[in-house]
This record gives structure tokens, C-alpha cells and sequence, in this order.
């Protein structure tokens, strides 16, 4: 039996955070709708594992719509098309391609809650077979395209491992579903097409061209990297304008990419003598046929390839080159962006090389994004928007017959950081086009082209943008040309002048000739193709017109002759372009700290100085985690907090003590306490005063209210209706007071009384006074007021369940009860003699819930029209409430998005304007309605009429049961076989931002919020459906959040109930105050606050309903409670920027029913324009924008630096900066003297050539020869200039958090200097260095050091080996001096050292025996430092294989990464200064980030690899498979799909404290409670988390063995009973990916051994009769299961 230290720990990997804002691929689809009833599609964006839908409003924001994004899919997507649909009923289709080694493509339908396949094609057995016949070494991307021919029908292309095979898919749509034309894909038979490509026609290659185990061979020469012939493949794309779908492939010869090296020729002539190749292939998939028409040479610099022009032409993007070709493979266009051209571009495109028109340029083309757009004019019909790397602009637009220029807009893209990608969309033929004209800021009397354009990325915030173009002609006058268009009008222009100001069109027939000649050619080159002789593998086998590599004279003077022809006709201008929303992302994060983030609040600092403290206590807020984040001018930082958590939004603390509820009365500024029977019953009463921030709440004597003039028959005053207790409060329009209070009567039950208190300028004076009658029942719940008016009447609605089983609702007004009526318990169903205990349970119909709310009329206007019969009986009479016509407009469209069915025309009215006026009346009319919940899970709606009467209007059974959808559906459901769930209270209520009023938005952000006897919460949010096209379903949220308590809490309760530290008493009787509190306008929105067992936020994320937890400071222990948060209010406190504030009443720490008051102004800035909400459950996140790359942060911890008014951070930073190269440009030096130093450096050249002939060995190998770097690469002036530089400085920051991170002082390092770690810590100052015995007993002192490790890489680059340094800056305090002036911390360099061996790529401190010593990763070498006499000194060090990356230590262990030789587990002995190797992995794994986790006395080491995988070691030397302790053990294996660059460690909360923003002062109070706590390994946890480069936070959390076998059953079970997203194989995704570069190295088996939490954690989202089904399976129970997934849900909370 293994022992407690080496016993493994079960780990469970889950997403804290997910990616869903970063955009690595988007595209528009009609998805929400109909096609026929959307006006604008829908925008879907994709990146890492996420696709999210987001819906373009009319005001130009997005929302997401569906269930919220869909994440974590077993996959991450490369790739992301629409797919049209051939009906305008049926929405369009999406295909995704997943990356990878097992790449696949999905058809899928966008459903509420699931990504449906509808064809799915797995390329990974394709690949896995080229690889094996090609010897590829790794798996790059598939790289797919699409060609959408017609709606319903599509080809798709995917080219397989960058070229090993090309496979080509056609899909048709047969009615609603996406099928392929058939079963098998074609696969390109790429190298018997290589055989006549006509760079490859030579005598070696048609003689020896055949396949080898080795790879392909031509002559001598074995290509063991590609064997099809075609090189490398870089992109694809697709012409539409032959008969069959045409493939253009850009690839590369058989010799794959150029090397730099390579490009240019001597003294600038240019002319590579690799360029690239685009070649077209004519592919019929239902004849297995394909055929080669052309292949045209291109510049070696070559990037992408698009089809432009109705897909008639090709554009070939290079880096410095563009290149038009039309359908027949001619070169049209070669065009010049900087003078670096003739460096790449080959002899045959050579004389057709020019530069760009109208604008000389000098950019670089690499990173560009590019997008067509529709102008709507025939002479303009291809142009494209372009976007460099950084965000500029420019436009891409065709001048003239044959005539293509890239001019820019003088705009940039601000804060994206890098670009991937630009989408377009036209709003051309949108039917709103004019109001888009006018949101854009245009003139409607021009005529110009509108659209969208989304601008995606993936390292920073993605734009959508609305722009405006318009089409002017050319002018005759070249001088209004240059004014007008550019500044500049380059030579080559400037020779046509003439022939611009003779015609400034081309004529229409001399387009037409032109247009027939191309499609003759385009015919004749298919025919000959297509009708060629095959071979076996249908592929033609004779000579083609294929383009040639070398221009003849006759193409030259051909294209001369165009050149003199081109005339300039129309320009596009773009006129407007208007940024309407952005979609924050964090982009890549770094490795975090914790630290705080403002000035502590005055009411946490101590006014007083402690006894026995010379000076006050320092106290510093809550702290917050501080991600480094983002890229270039996106970069900054990501601080993640909590709400409750952040010391910025709160107002003041006040303790109490055993208070039920609160209530606020924002008019009056009051807060209403209603105390317990424990403090006297009655209600105290507090005023707001918002000048006052140490204390806004202050309490009033409410014995001064003693107006006995107006008393009661029972209540003589205001003072002795606040001593009765206290159950509901609210407030009327004109600030009267209406209260819900009881009083004990005479037979010993209470009685209830609604109570108006008029108010006056300083009290509340009793007006009247209403009995409730009772029947002999108590009230068991109340629902909180509703404003509501009745003809004209303000008055405030309400209901409330008796103990009887019957409901009642009441409008009350300041003059009484205005109308009431009574909700009968229904009658049970039949009940049979073998029903059981559930059976019955189920059938009873005893009102359970209520609920009052108000929405638009129009929300189930079709049902109240259906439903008018069903009208009740109420107190004041029999009437039906009025019913509404359910005909529309002949708009489905309007029809669809208000919820009303459209009939038939014979039932549209006569006038279109009566039925607008209909609509009109729908939509403005807001109407009172009932809900109400029955214990056999009917949910039911009524409209409470103005003459007091309900009228049911619709209802749904499975409330409460979780069901996936609310649906107005009298058909029953699947009941539990083993639970008896009912709910427990309900509310209605809108998820959206308060500035959005209007009846469409509050229509699709209705929420219903459940919470049940069981203690759970379910949340439903109403979207429009593809399907019903009704607004009136409600569709289940999956949050993947529980609330209930644990049996922990359970536990722990009936702990203190033996201690007699808490009562136990029966909360079944007693009065259920309100739990789901509806707030408005705090922090700008309207959500639900829920105070469950574990207490949570519900919040919009762009109308997206997002579960948050809240946090309380100096919670209590969860148990003594059963809820954390007993009260909650809001609208009491204004704060900044019209916003309200709430109060919340939480258990503190202290005596059980201690309690505390506290004042917030608003949750979190977080909720600002640079907000985000992240997670299912936990965080958000506030994205600082630096405008630099952070590269590491760190808090400094020290009295004397940071103190509660200034925290003070070091950050170390880098700064993209684009040089320009004028030098180049423009040296100063004359072409004579050019001449002449050309002229000695050939004749230097000679004479070195002279000598070594006649010492007898070879120049050109024996000598290292200086490479001239001019001789190679030379501007040239007439093409354009030298494209900008780009490069990075870095500099250490010190930043005054509290200040908006303001950079308080800097250190700029040198120049090709770049900083690699940074850390800072503590490090013995040793007066002694000799290492004698006698410095054993000597005090040594510390001393604070900001440690930098950098690496330094001069302008020879490669050529020089790198080398790094390590340098110590020290933070001093200002100086005497200059207290009074500044007081800021001073930066200085106190000591720097020099490291020859490497660059310094990992800094940690090293504690032994109280002493601190710095540990130095630099190459291969770990070195131990020691601080003293102002120098460091090496006492230590150990050599590892390769590349160390970096170290991390606990104790005196130090666990090694190696960038290619996985871990090394090492040992610091004291005694003898030595570190000792104790173990190592021995696979060749290259590890980018390693970490620490433990349960109890076990420990284990994790490190992720470049294949994103996780491992998980073991040091357990007593096992055989340690090979004597020699070799770490691996215990699991994981893919995460993530690549992450440093693990953390923390320590894993349970259910006890996971609620407490302090949780220090929560343990404390735990382990008084329970002296057992934290004895147990399960309460010594410690989990790992880590952040990715796409943004999202991941963490690894233990489990115990009983735990972990459950779930192992649990996830296997559901990974076949689920429907997965995609089609995806989800276990399948999870299994460790091997890396065929070193893969013989390591063994084959899998560990696997981990839980995917974020795949069980759906069980929560099931119905309760699915998790029933699940658990039965693996012979377990729903409680248990659910518990084991909270206990999951507490321990990955990081703060």
C-alpha cells in the first residue's frame, strides 16, 4: 500500500473563464429568424472553443442571443462559413472547421441551446494516412475554403497538413437538412497533377517522378517534407465563373518555402529564382474527375489568395507585391507597396512590375486583412476594405479597365492590438437603409454604399463598424485629381496625363469585346481541360495552355500596350466610418498577482493606534488579481473581482444584530429593519445621507413620529405600526408609504394589515389602515410591490400564498384596496389507489408560489386572444378581461419579434392604418399580470384586468422540475421518480442595461428566476426562436451554477446545534421573506438579486443573462445560517452618473446573529465600456488599457512603498514601434559615389577570391563570408519606399494603482534588449561571502529588489549568440527633500551581472533556514546567488539538457522546466550549498509552464506541453515505475486545448467559506466553531489555475478517490447519453495529443486519470428526471452527485 505522501491525486480541469469575446473568424448568417423575417443577419464569431451569435440592434450595439455562447466544444475552431439556405423559411447553416490533429468539419443548425450537425466530415484519418506516406513532422491547421454557388448548394475545399492533400466536399441542403452529394470526399490527386505543372516539366522529374517511403524524388533529390509535387500550400480559393468549380491553390515549388536568404540578386536586380505558383484546378466531385487549366507564376512573397470581381478574378497578396489575374490565369496587374518589390517578385512578372497608382506606398502587406465590399455600382464592383497589422486603413478599389490601386483612408483601428480578420456586410438592399444613413452620420441626398464591417481579433477588442462609400468620377483635370484623391501622383502616372484628359471612361463596347474575348478564352481553356484523356485517378494527362514562367516578347509588348490603354473611370471614396460598438477581450494573459487595486476606504482604517503600536496599523483593502493582458495597443491589464468583494464600491459598514429583512423607501431616503422576535420584534428605521460617506445610513427615533390626530382602530401611530413586524414595504409615486405588517390576535394567530403612511418633510404620518382577511390561514410568502396604475389611479400591486394552498393578489392606492382577487387551490387529479407518496406529491394542485409583474401587453397577447373563456371570478364581480385580436400586419417580420401569430389575409382589416394602430396600442399598453406556481409544477399566467379581474393568458407544466423549456403547452411532462420538488418562490423580471426602454428589448430580455425546495436555482430567459417564431417560450439558461447548500453546511449545522450555539427551529411554518429581489439602474442595469444558500447576481451580458456570486466581508461560516445574505434592497443610495446603490444585510463573524449592514454605490466598474463579465459564476473582469504589451506585474509588498492610500505595483513592459527607414530611403549618398563603393568592394571581393585560389581551398566554404545586406535587398525609388520597422523597447514601470496606474517612475533598457522575467522578492544581504560556519549564527537582514532578467540579441541576430544579463533595482522611498513635492517611490539600479551562457529566462528566491537567496535560469544553467557586500555571488549550480524556461520552487525543492526535456525535480541542501537531481521525466516533452497541486500530504507536478496538453507527475521513488526514484511518475494526461505560459497555485475553498471576501477572518471563525476544520485532507487543498493565450483562465482542482470514480462513471456515462455540440466526440478531444516530431521517443500508452469539469458540470443544467436517469446509471443518487459538483463549484473560487 502506497504511503499518504505518493498516493495519487485525482485532478479535475475546468474553465474559470472562457474566450468568448476573442474573435478569431466571423461571418453573417440569418440564424435567429427566418430569412424573410430579419432585416439584418446575424453576426457569429468564433475563437479558441468558442462560437458565440450576436444580434445587431437597431441602435448598432450587439447582443448575444440564444443560450448565450456556446463554449467549450470539443474542438478548437479554425475555421467559419455560412452556408445559404435555398428557402427564405429555413434559417442558414454554419460550417465550422475544427484544427488539430484529428481535424474535422461540421455542418451544423443553430438551436437554442445546441449547435445541431447536420453532416459531419472527419479529416483525420486523411491526414494520418499522407503523413505516414509524406514523413510531415507536424499538424498544421486545415486550411478550408468555400465556394457557395447558389443558396442550398456548396463546395468546400480543405487542404490537409499545409499541402500533404487537398480534399473537396460538395453539400447540397435537401429540405431543412445539409447533405453530402456523396458518401466519400474527393481527394485532389495533387502529385499526378504535379507532373504537368509546367515549373516541374523537366527531363529529371518525367523520368524519375514517382513515389517513395521517403517522400517524392525529382533526380537526386528526396523530398522527405511534402511528396505532392506542389510545395507548401498558403491558401485557396475558389473561381465561379467556369462551369465547374474552380480551385486556386498559391503553394510553393517542391522545394517548399524561400528562404529569406534567398531572395534578391546582386546589386538589386531582383528576380528569385524560387517564386510562387497559383495554379487552377477544375474539380468535378460527382465525376471524381479533376483537371489542371492553368498555373501562373507569382512573387515569392505571396501570402493569400482572394477571388474578387463576382469571383472572375484573383488577387495575390504578397508581402511587398499585389498581383492581379484574371480567370484565365493572365497577369493583369503587378503592383509595387514599397520599394522592396524587385527583391521577391520573379523575371517573368519582372517588366510588369509598376508601382502603385495615384500613390507611390511604402507598407508592408504581411498581417493585412482584407474584406470585399458591395458598392452597388457595376464600376466599382470590387473593392475591398484593407487593414494592416496595426489597424491602418486603406481601400483597395479598381481605377480603370485593367487598373487596380491601394490608397489609404487616413483612418486606424484603435485598440484591436493585432487584426485577424475584416467581415463585411451590405446594407445596400436593407429595407431600414435610410435609417442606417442617418445613424451613420450621411447625407441621404447622396447617393453612397452602406454596410458593416466587423474587424476581428484575437489578441485585443474587436470593432463592427458602419461605413459609407461613395463612387465619384475621375476628373479631366489631373490637378483635381491630385487635390481630390491624393496628395502625391507618382512618375509613372504622371505619364498618361494625356490619355486621362482625353477620356476618363472606358466606353461600353470597348468593355464588351474585352468581356467576350476573356469568356471565350475561359470556355476554350475548361473544354480542353476537362475533355482531355484521363487517367486512372481522373486526372487529364495531356499538355495544356498552362502560363509560362518567362514572359515572351509578344506578352511584353502586349502588356505595354494595356499599360498606354488604361483609363481611369471611378473612384470610391469612403465617406463615413463610424465605430458602433466594440467587443472587449482581454487577449492573451500572463501569469497574475494579487494585490490591491485603490485607496483602502476611511471606514476599514483603525482612527485610533492600538495599544502597544507605536504607530497606526496599515490596513490595505481587498486585494484583486491582476492579469497581465492584451497586445500591442490593446495591451494593459485584466483585474478580476467579485462583487462584495471591491472596496471601491463600497459606502460604509454598520453592525447589527438579528434583523429579518430591509427594505429601502428611495423617495423618502429611508431603509426600513424589520427586527426578529429574538431583538422585540418591530422596525427600526434609518436615513440615508449620501454627503456623508463614513457613514450614509444613519437611524431616526421613530418616537417622534407620536401623531396621534390621524391614529387607527388598531395602530394610534406611525410608532406603533413600526412596533407590530414588519413583512413588506413600498412606496407610491407621490412618496406615500404603504407597509405589509402583523400583529398577534386574540386567538394566537397573526394578523395581517396593509397600513398607508402619508409622508411629510421629516416624518411618516398613518393615513389608513387595511385588515387582511385571513380565513384562519397564515401567510407563508409575499411578492415585493409593484408600481401600477389603474385608470389613471397609482396604486401598488402585490400577492401572497396562504398556508391554506390558495393565492391572492390585491392593487392597493393610498385610499385603499382598489381591487383583490383570490387564486383557489385547483382541484387535485384523480387519484388512484397505486399511486405512491411522488405520485400524489405531483398531483396535487395547492398554489405553492406567486408572483406579480408587469411587461408589455403585447408579451402573450396570442394567448390572451386564445384564452379569453378561462377568464376567473373575482371578488368584485364576473367579467373577461377584454380580448386581443391576435391579426398583424402582413410584416412577418413584426409579427415574429412581437410574439403575434399572423393569420390568413381574410382576417387583416380593411385599413393598413387600423392595423398599425393595432400594433401600435400592443405595444405601448403595459398590463399587470399574476403568475402562479402549483406544487404539481403547473406554472400558470393571468392579466389582471383594470375591473380586478384574472384572466388566464398562458401556462406551462415543469416548473420547478428543470425542464429545458417553458412553453405554453398544457401537455404534461415527465415527472421525478424519487423527488418530491416543488418551488419554493418565482420571479418575473428584465435582464437588460436601463437605458434600453423599449418594448422589443424588454420583450427578449424577460427572465423567470425559480428557486426550489431543494434549494436550487433555475434561471429561464425568453429568445426568439428559428422554429416557434414566438416570443413567449422560455428556454433554460445554462449556467452551470448551484446554490444550494452542501451537506457540509448540513454537517457543520448540526455540529453547532450539539453545541447549543445555534437553536434548531422550523422554517417551515414561519413567514418566508422575499430571496429574489428585482433591482434596476445599478451600475446601468436590471437584473435579480437571488439571496439563496449561496447568494448570486443575475446580470446582463449584452442581454445575455451571466450568474455572478457575491462576496461578503467577514462572512460568517456557512451553517449557523442558511443564508449568507438575509437582506437586500436597492434605489436608496444614489451614486455617480444617475446610478442607484443597494444595501445588503450579511452574517458577520462574531456571536451567531451577528450581522452587518453595508452601503454599496454600484457592483463593479466592471460593467463600464471596458468591462467584461467572464465565467459561469464567479468573476468580472476590468480591462485597464495601457497601449503597451505587459509582460509581467508584481505588488510590492512593503510598508514602506505601498502603503493603503498609494498600492504601488513594478510592471515590466514593451512597446511596438514602427521606425521608419529614411536612411534607406534616403542616405545622402550620391549615385557617383554609390558607384564607387561598389566598385571597391568587388574589387575587396576579387582580391579575397585571389587568395584563396592560390592558397588552395574553396572561398565559399572555408570562409565565412560578411553578408551585404544592401547588395541583396536595394530600394528602389520608382516602386516606393521602405516599409516602416518594426521593433520593441521595454522598460520597467513602477504604477500608482490608486492613481488610474499612473507610471510613477520607469527604466528604460537597452537597445535590442529584450526583458524576459521579472520578480519581486526579498534576498539576504550576507556580510560575509566566504561561506565559513561562523555566518551560521549571525542576524542577517533582508532587503526588497526588483529583479529583471533580460536577453540580449544585437543587429547581427542569429549570427551572435545571445547572452543576458541580471540586474536588481532597488525601491527607496522619496527622499526628505522631496516628501513635500512628490511622494513617489524612486526606481533605481542598484546591481547588475553579466550571464554569458544564455539569456536570463527565469528569477525566483530561494528560502532555506531563513535565508533568501536568488536562483538564476539562464540557457542550460540554474545558478544560486547570494546578496552580498553589493554583488552577487554564485554558492551554487546545476546544468540541465537544453533550455531552461522556468523554475519553480516550494521548500527548499526546486521543480526545473526544460524547453525540450520535460521536468527536473531538484533538492537545495543547506549544509553543503549543492543543488541535487532527484528525479526527472525522461520523454522528450517540450514544457512551456510547470506547477504545484497537493491534497493532504500528496503532491503532484503539472506542466503543459506545445502540444496543449496537461501532465501530471508524481516524485514516488517506493514504485516500480520510478525506476528506483530515479524517474517521475506519470499519474494522468489531459488536453486542454490551450497553451499557457506559467501555473499558480491556491488554496481550494470549501462550501464553509467559499462566500467570504476575507476569507482569513472566516477560517478563524470556523476553527472557533469546529477545532476539527482543516485536519482533513480534503480541507487542505491546493489547486492550480493558469491563464491561456486566448484569453480565458483555466483551473486544476483535487479530488478525493471516492469523488473522482464517481464523476470518472458520471462522464462516461453522459459523454454517450448527451447530444454533444458539433457532432464532437468529447472524450476523444480530451486524450493526450502526441507530437510525431519526437513521438518515437515516448511511450504510447495514455494516462488519462482526469475529470473534464467543465463536460460534468452540465449535469446541473439537465432536467431533474434526466440527472435521475444519469445517477441511477452509475448506481448513485442526484443529491450526491449534485454535492460532489458544488464541492467542484467552491474549490476552483480563487479569491
Amino acid at each position: 500500500m502506497s504511503s499518504a505522501v505518493s498516493r495519487p491525486v485525482h485532478p479535475c480541469v475546468l474553465s474559470l473563464t472562457d474566450a468568448l469575446r476573442g474573435a478569431e473568424s466571423s461571418c453573417w448568417a440569418y440564424l435567429e429568424r427566418r430569412k424573410q423575417q430579419q432585416t439584418i443577419p446575424n453576426l457569429v464569431t468564433a475563437a479558441s472553443s468558442c462560437v458565440t451569435v450576436y444580434r445587431v440592434n437597431v441602435n448598432g450595439k450587439l447582443s448575444i442571443v440564444f443560450n448565450g455562447p456556446f463554449t467549450n466544444l470539443a474542438g478548437s475552431v479554425s475555421y467559419l462559413a455560412t452556408l445559404s439556405s435555398n428557402s427564405p423559411l429555413i434559417s442558414d447553416a454554419l460550417l465550422i472547421g475544427f484544427a488539430g490533429a484529428d481535424p474535422k468539419l461540421s455542418v451544423v443548425s443553430v438551436q437554442y441551446d445546441l449547435l445541431q450537425a447536420e453532416c459531419l466530415l472527419d479529416l483525420g484519418a486523411l491526414q494520418n494516412v499522407f503523413e505516414t506516406s509524406g514523413g510531415a513532422t507536424e499538424h498544421p491547421d486545415a486550411l478550408c475554403k468555400t465556394l457557395k454557388q447558389k443558396p442550398g448548394h456548396a463546395t468546400i475545399a480543405c487542404v490537409i497538413g499545409g499541402g500533404l492533400s487537398v480534399v473537396v466536399v460538395e453539400l447540397r441542403q435537401v429540405k431543412k437538412t445539409w447533405v453530402a452529394t456523396k458518401q466519400e470526399p474527393y481527394v485532389v490527386p495533387l502529385s499526378t497533377i504535379a507532373t504537368k505543372l509546367p515549373h516541374l516539366q523537366t527531363h529529371a522529374y518525367t523520368q524519375l517522378h514517382q513515389m517513395q517511403p521517403g517522400g517524392l524524388s525529382i533526380g537526386n533529390t528526396t523530398l522527405s517534407s511534402l511528396s505532392t509535387g506542389f510545395g507548401d500550400i498558403f491558401d485557396a480559393t475558389f473561381l465561379s465563373c467556369y462551369q465547374e468549380p474552380v480551385l486556386l491553390l498559391l503553394h510553393s515549388d517542391p522545394q517548399g518555402r524561400v528562404w529569406s536568404g534567398r531572395l534578391g540578386r546582386t546589386n538589386g536586380q531582383g528576380g528569385v529564382t524560387h517564386p510562387y505558383y497559383v495554379t487552377a484546378l477544375s474539380v468535378s466531385v460527382h465525376h471524381d474527375r479533376c483537371a489542371l487549366l492553368w498555373s501562373t507564376t507569382v512573387s515569392a512573397d505571396a501570402i493569400s489568395v482572394h477571388a474578387f470581381d463576382n469571383d472572375s478574378k484573383c488577387l495575390v497578396v504578397g508581402v511587398n507585391t499585389l498581383t492581379v489575374l484574371d480567370a484565365t490565369g493572365a497577369v493583369e496587374q503587378v503592383t509595387a507597396v514599397n520599394g522592396w518589390a524587385k527583391a521577391t517578385c520573379p523575371n517573368s512578372l519582372m517588366p510588369r512590375l509598376r508601382a502603385n497608382p495615384l500613390l507611390k506606398l511604402s507598407i508592408a502587406l504581411d498581417g493585412s486583412a482584407w474584406t470585399w465590399v458591395d458598392t452597388g455600382s457595376a464600376a466599382t464592383s470590387a473593392t475591398a476594405l484593407v487593414s494592416l497589422r496595426r489597424g491602418q486603413l486603406y481601400i483597395f478599389q479598381r481605377l480603370g479597365h485593367k487598373t487596380w490601386s491601394l490608397l489609404p483612408t487616413g483612418q486606424t483601428l484603435g485598440g484591436i492590438g493585432q487584426i485577424d480578420h475584416m467581415t463585411a456586410l451590405s446594407l445596400n438592399h436593407a429595407s431600414n437603409k435610410s435609417s442606417w444613413v442617418s445613424k451613420l452620420g450621411g447625407e441621404k441626398s447622396v447617393d453612397m454604399s452602406m454596410g458593416l464591417i466587423f474587424a476581428g481579433s484575437r489578441l485585443g477588442n474587436s470593432l463592427l463598424l458602419g461605413f459609407a462609400l461613395e463612387a465619384i468620377k475621375m476628373p479631366s483635370d489631373l490637378e483635381t485629381l491630385k487635390h481630390d484623391l491624393v496628395p502625391v501622383v507618382s512618375s509613372s502616372m504622371a505619364k498618361t496625363t494625356s490619355q486621362i484628359l482625353d477620356q476618363t471612361h472606358v466606353k461600353s463596347d470597348v468593355l464588351a469585346s474585352v468581356v467576350d474575348e476573356d469568356y471565350d478564352r475561359i470556355l476554350r481553356i475548361e473544354e480542353e481541360a476537362l475533355y482531355a484523356p484521363c487517367d486512372d485517378n481522373g486526372t487529364n494527362v495531356d499538355n495544356l495552355d498552362t502560363v509560362p514562367d518567362v514572359a515572351s516578347d509578344a506578352e511584353k509588348h502586349a502588356f505595354a500596350r494595356d499599360l498606354k490603354r488604361q483609363r481611369l473611370a471611378t473612384s470610391s471614396v469612403v465617406r463615413v466610418l463610424t465605430p458602433l460598438d466594440s467587443l472587449v477581450h482581454s487577449g492573451p494573459l500572463g501569469k497574475s498577482c494579487e494585490g490591491p487595486i485603490a485607496s483602502t476606504p476611511t471606514f476599514l482604517i483603525p482612527e485610533e493606534t492600538p495599544v502597544g503600536a507605536s504607530e497606526p496599523i496599515s490596513v490595505i483593502g481587498s486585494p484583486a488579481l491582476v492579469f497581465p493582458a492584451g497586445h500591442g495597443s490593446s495591451g494593459g491589464l485584466s483585474i478580476l473581482t467579485a462583487p462584495g468583494r471591491d472596496d471601491r464600491m463600497i459606502l460604509g459598514e454598520q453592525d447589527c444584530m438579528n434583523v429579518d429583512c430591509i427594505f429601502s423607501l428611495p423617495v423618502n431616503g429611508l431603509l426600513l429593519l424589520g427586527m426578529s422576535e429574538k431583538a422585540g420584534g418591530g422596525t427600526r428605521v434609518l436615513r440615508s445621507d449620501s454627503g456623508d460617506s463614513e457613514c450614509p445610513l444613519n437611524e431616526i427615533d421613530i418616537r417622534e413620529w407620536n401623531d396621534f390626530s390621524s391614529g387607527g382602530q388598531i395602530f394610534e401611530s406611525t410608532a406603533d405600526v413600526f412596533l407590530s413586524t414588519l413583512h413588506m414595504a413600498g412606496e407610491f409615486l407621490d412618496g406615500s408609504v404603504c407597509v405589509l405588517v402583523s400583529t398577534p390576535s386574540a386567538n394566537g394567530m397573526p394578523a395581517y394589515f396593509i397600513v398607508v403612511l402619508e409622508a411629510t418633510r421629516a416624518s411618516l404620518v398613518l393615513k389608513i389602515e387595511i385588515m387582511l382577511e385571513t380565513s384562519g390561514d397564515t401567510m407563508n410568502q409575499a411578492t415585493p410591490f409593484v408600481k401600477h396604475q389603474v385608470e389613471g389611479v397609482d396604486g401598488l400591486a402585490f400577492a401572497c400564498v396562504w398556508s391554506s394552498g390558495r393565492g391572492e393578489a390585491f392593487i392597493v392606492s393610498d385610499g385603499g384596496i382598489l381591487s383583490s382577487c383570490a387564486i383557489e387551490a385547483s382541484p387535485a387529479d384523480d387519484m388512484d389507489i397505486d399511486d405512491d407518496d411522488i405520485q400524489s406529491f405531483y398531483k396535487n394542485k395547492l398554489v405553492v408560489s406567486v408572483d406579480v409583474f408587469t411587461c408589455p401587453k403585447s408579451f402573450f397577447a396570442p394567448q390572451l386572444a386564445a384564452n379569453d373563456e378561462d377568464a376567473m371570478t373575482s371578488e368584485n364581480g364576473n367579467a373577461n378581461v377584454n380580448v386581443i385580436p391576435s391579426y398583424f400586419s402582413d410584416d412577418d417580420e413584426e409579427a415574429e419579434l412581437y410574439g403575434i401569430a399572423a393569420r390568413s389575409t381574410t382576417c387583416i382589416p380593411e385599413t393598413h392604418e387600423n392595423v398599425q394602430q393595432e400594433a401600435t396600442s400592443l405595444l405601448d399598453e403595459v398590463m399587470l399580470f399574476v403568475a402562479v406556481c402549483r406544487q404539481s409544477g403547473h406554472l400558470e399566467v393571468y392579466s389582471y384586468g383594470s375591473d380586478g379581474h384574472l384572466s388566464k393568458c398562458w401556462t406551462a407544466a415543469g416548473c420547478g422540475q428543470g425542464v429545458e423549456m417553458l412553453q405554453n403547452d398544457a401537455s404534461s411532462v415527465r415527472l421525478p421518480r424519487s423527488h418530491l420538488i416543488a418551488v419554493k418562490e418565482m420571479r418575473f423580471f428584465l435582464c437588460k442595461e436601463s437605458s434600453n426602454t423599449s418594448n422589443a428589448v424588454i420583450q427578449n430580455s424577460m427572465c423567470l428566476a425559480i428557486e426550489t425546495t431543494a434549494g436550487d436555482l433555475e434561471l429561464y430567459s425568453v429568445k426568439v426562436s428559428a422554429e416557434s417564431g414566438s416570443s413567449s417560450v422560455f428556454y433554460k439558461v445554462r449556467s452551470a451554477s448551484i446554490v444550494r447548500s452542501s451537506q457540509e453546511q448540513h454537517r457543520h449545522f448540526t455540529k453547532l446545534v450539539r453545541r447549543r450555539i445555534v437553536e434548531k427551529t422550523n422554517l417551515d411554518d414561519s413567514f418566508s421573506f422575499v430571496r429574489l429581489h428585482r433591482f434596476s439602474n445599478i451600475s446601468g442595469l436590471d437584473g435579480l438579486f437571488a439571496s439563496c444558500s449561496q447568494s448570486v447576481w443575475i446580470v446582463p451580458e449584452r442581454e445575455n443573462p451571466k450568474i455572478i456570486v457575491h462576496r461578503t466581508r467577514h462572512g460568517a461560516p456557512a451553517g449557523g445560517k442558511p443564508r449568507p445574505v438575509s437582506g437586500f434592497c436597492s434605489g436608496l443610495l444614489p451614486s455617480e452618473g444617475a446610478y442607484f446603490g443597494f444595501v445588503t444585510l450579511h452574517e458577520r463573524v462574531g456571536r451567531v446573529g451577528s450581522q452587518r449592514i453595508t452601503a454599496f454605490h454600484g457592483l463593479s466598474p466592471a460593467f463600464q465600456s471596458q468591462g467584461l463579465l467572464v465565467g459561469n459564476s464567479s468573476y468580472l473582469a476590468e480591462k485597464i488599457l495601457l497601449g503597451v504589451t505587459v509582460r509581467a506585474v508584481c505588488f510590492i509588498d512593503d510598508d514602506t512603498i505601498s502603503s493603503p492610500d498609494r498600492p504601488i505595483y513594478a510592471m515590466l513592459v514593451s512597446r511596438e514601434l514602427e521606425v521608419d527607414q529614411l536612411d534607406i530611403d534616403n542616405d545622402g549618398v550620391s549615385p557617383e559615389e554609390k558607384e564607387r563603393i561598389q566598385e571597391e568592394k568587388q574589387a575587396a571581393k576579387i582580391q579575397k577570391q585571389v587568395e584563396a585560389d592560390l592558397g588552395g581551398f574553396d572561398l565559399e566554404t572555408e570562409w565565412v563570408e560578411e553578408i551585404e545586406r544592401e547588395d541583396c535587398f536595394a530600394i528602389s525609388d520608382t516602386l516606393g519606399g521602405a516599409p516602416p520597422l518594426v521593433t520593441e523597447a521595454y522598460s520597467l514601470w513602477i504604477v500608482d494603482a490608486a492613481s488610474n496606474w499612473m507610471v510613477v517612475d520607469s527604466f528604460e533598457f537597452e537597445e535590442y534588449e529584450h526583458a524576459l522575467t521579472m520578480k519581486v522578492m526579498r534576498l539576504t544581504d550576507f556580510p560575509d561571502v566566504s561561506g565559513s560556519s561562523e555566518e551560521d549564527t549571525t542576524e542577517h537582514n533582508d532587503q526588497l529588489f526588483v529583479t529583471v532578467g533580460t536577453g540580449i540579441v544585437n543587429h547581427n541576430g542569429e549570427d551572435v549568440t545571445s547572452k543576458g544579463r541580471a540586474l536588481l533595482f532597488e525601491i527607496s522611498p522619496p527622499a526628505e527633500e522631496n516628501l513635500m513635492a512628490t511622494d513617489v517611490p524612486v526606481l533605481s539600479l542598484k546591481y547588475e551581472k553579466n550571464i554569458s551562457h544564455g539569456p536570463v529566462t527565469s528569477l525566483s528566491c530561494l528560502a532555506a533556514e531563513g535565508r533568501h537567496r536568488l536562483v538564476i535560469g539562464a540557457g542550460a544553467d540554474v545558478n544560486v546567488e547570494q546578496w552580498g557586500s553589493n554583488r552577487l555571488t554564485q554558492v551554487g549550480f546545476f546544468r540541465a539538457t537544453m533550455h531552461i524556461l522556468d523554475i519553480h520552487h516550494f521548500k527548499n525543492f526546486l521543480l526545473l522546466s526544460d524547453a525540450y526535456d520535460s521536468l527536473h525535480f531538484l533538492i537545495w541542501r543547506e549544509s553543503d550549498k549543492s543543488l541535487t537531481l532527484l528525479a526527472k521525466d525522461y520523454d522528450p516533452i517540450a514544457v512551456y509552464a510547470a506547477g504545484l497541486m497537493s491534497r493532504g500530504a500528496a503532491m503532484t507536478f503539472i506542466c503543459n506541453d506545445d502540444r496543449q496538453n496537461l501532465q501530471f507527475f508524481q516524485y514516488s521513488p517506493g514504485e516500480a515505475a520510478a525506476r528506483g526514484g530515479n524517474k517521475l511518475v506519470c499519474r494522468a494526461d489531459f488536453h486542454v486545448g490551450s497553451q499557457t505560459t506559467a501555473f499558480e497555485s491556491y488554496f481550494c475553498r470549501s462550501s464553509l467559506h467559499v462566500h467570504s471576501a476575507t476569507p482569513s477572518s472566516t477560517l478563524a471563525a470556523l476553527k472557533q466553531q469546529d477545532t476539527l476544520f482543516g485536519k482533513s485532507d480534503d480541507d487542505q487543498k491546493v489547486g492550480a489555475f493558469f491563464g491561456t493565450t486566448d484569453g480565458s483562465i483555466h483551473g486544476i482542482v483535487p479530488l478525493s478517490e471516492p469523488v473522482y470514480w464517481r464523476l470518472m462513471a458520471l462522464q462516461s456515462v453522459m459523454a454517450n447519453a448527451l447530444e454533444s455540440d458539433c457532432g464532437l466526440n468529447q472524450r476523444a478531444y480530451r486524450l493526450y495529443r502526441r507530437s510525431p516530431r519526437r513521438g518515437g521517443c515516448r511511450s504510447n500508452d495514455r494516462k488519462k486519470g482526469v475529470i473534464d469539469g467543465d463536460f460534468v458540470m452540465r449535469y446541473v443544467d439537465l432536467s431533474l428526471v434526466d440527472q435521475e436517469d444519469l445517477a441511477s446509471a452509475i448506481g448513485s443518487t442526484v443529491d450526491l452527485v449534485v454535492d460532489n459538483l458544488l464541492e467542484i463549484q467552491c474549490n476552483r473560487m480563487l479569491m
